[in-house]
């Protein structure tokens, strides 16, 4: 006879398995770390007498990001994935393949992990608001959440009730900010007129605001308010297409200031192709391909965020938070500027 405990296994694993493929890539979660994740969670809300499922066994975290590839993202999610290594933790992770699914795909994986009552979420939110209504079940659910990199919308959030989810964030306004003012300082004392191009990040996401309007701040501020503004969907690809559009309309651009490093790579490969090197171009995140770029003086700055740093913050609050324990709701992490001075 088939037990009941196995009909749900089943249940769930073909949660599970839309869960963790469409989207996903297969080799970031094995078919046995579902079924463990499964067996788990199925032995941990089983209250009978027969349950041996103990507090001995490991809890686990999730990681959601956003699009496969973003570089990143993937920094932060090695840094949760050793921190959840070293403290007894079973980890996971999940990302979407197409990036113009990220808000419906996280939306999905949310719900699916909250039936399956996994033990923590770190989630990197493709949207502000969107999320608002899963994030409530979530936090109905008490299953601890942390948010990392994008901010969920304050206004949003109280017309549904949401309470504040710890987040782990950097001053992306103030950094944008602060590089775009230093080469337009320096162009200004070379008395050349600046033309600027800037390409946000998807801008449904805060952060991508933040820095949009971080950039336009430090333009403003030295009486610049002709201003050409793309969506890049943090695209490298859109990144070399809204410069090769741009560029084509309006040769006189010399200043593309982006809101992360693959738009600012995407933007550079086209300038390559032209062989156009009187362009100043700007990245944010400081990866590696865009610390070669620095190097090269191919991009003029950029922004590191610590991912490791911020993968240990973020996995030590979600930790806490499974352990009843106390934490800020808004935890601030250091950025470098980096440009060929510095570099490292």
């Amino acid at each position: 006879m088939v037990k009941i405990k196995n009909i749900c296994i089943f249940i769930a694993m073909c949660i599970f398995f839309s869960l963790f493929s469409g989207c996903s890539n297969k080799k970031e979660i094995s078919e046995k770390q579902i079924r463990n994740l499964i067996e788990k969670n199925i032995e941990k809300n089983n209250k009978d007498e027969s349950n041996k499922a103990g507090s001995s066994d490991k809890k686990t975290i999730v990681f959601v990001g956003k699009a496969e590839g973003d570089k990143f993202i993937e920094e932060i999610s090695k840094s949760v994935e050793k921190i959840c290594s070293d403290k007894g933790y079973n980890f996971a992770k999940h990302s979407c393949e197409e990036s113009s699914q990220i808000v419906n795909d996280q939306i999905q994986t949310l719900q699916e992990l909250l039936i399956a009552k996994v033990d923590g979420i770190i989630l990197v939110p493709g949207s502000s608001t969107r999320l608002i209504p899963v994030l409530k079940s979530i936090q109905e659910a008490k299953i601890p959440i942390v948010i990392v990199d994008t901010a969920i919308d304050s206004i949003e959030a109280k017309k549904y009730g949401l309470r504040d989810i710890s987040f782990i964030t950097i001053d992306n306004e103030k950094a944008e900010y602060d590089i775009t003012k230093s080469v337009i300082d320096e162009m200004i004392s070379s008395k050349i007129n600046v033309n600027p191009l800037i390409i946000s990040g998807d801008l449904t996401g805060a952060n991508a605001v933040q820095r949009k309007d971080g950039a336009i701040k430090a333009l403003n501020t030295n009486g610049i308010s002709s201003i050409n503004v793309e969506d890049g969907k943090w695209k490298i690809s859109k990144g070399y297409s809204i410069t090769k559009t741009y560029l084509g309309q309006k040769p006189d651009i010399n200043l593309i200031i982006c809101g992360n490093d693959e738009m600012a790579l995407g933007a550079i490969q086209y300038l390559k192709e032209i062989n156009k090197t009187d362009v100043k171009v700007l990245g944010f995140d400081a990866n590696r391909r865009a610390i070669q770029a620095v190097k090269k003086r191919e991009m003029k700055f950029t922004v590191k965020q610590d991912c490791e740093e911020m993968g240990k913050v973020a996995s030590n609050t979600v930790i806490d938070l499974i352990n009843k324990k106390d934490v800020s709701n808004v935890i601030n992490i250091k950025t470098e500027v980096i440009d060929s001075n510095n570099i490292h």
